[in-house]
């Protein structure tokens, strides 16, 4: 499954909110990211429609095993290459 570093972005924030607080929600991702909350509901509803995470509405966002799995994989990668180029 190819990602935009947008929605790879998004789900690595996800993937991290949920991590430290347990929980992901739309204003949280916003503030982290310095986005509008509309451009977070639009992030969340393509990651959504890839089935990487769940969200309903006024709620928290969840990511599938899927989508965990493929933020795991962003993470790894990103930190392999924070290494290499350090």
């Amino acid at each position: 499954m190819e990602l935009s570093s947008s929605q790879e972005m998004y789900l690595k924030t996800v993937y991290q909110l949920c991590d430290e607080n347990k929980v992901a929600r739309v204003k949280d991702i916003a503030a982290g990211l310095n986005v509008t909350l509309s451009s977070v509901n639009g992030a969340i509803k393509a990651l959504a429609s890839l089935e990487l995470c769940t969200h309903s509405r006024y709620g928290y966002i969840d990511l599938t095993e899927l989508g965990e799995k493929t933020a795991r994989i962003i993470i790894a990668n990103f930190e392999m290459l924070t290494r290499l180029l350090s």
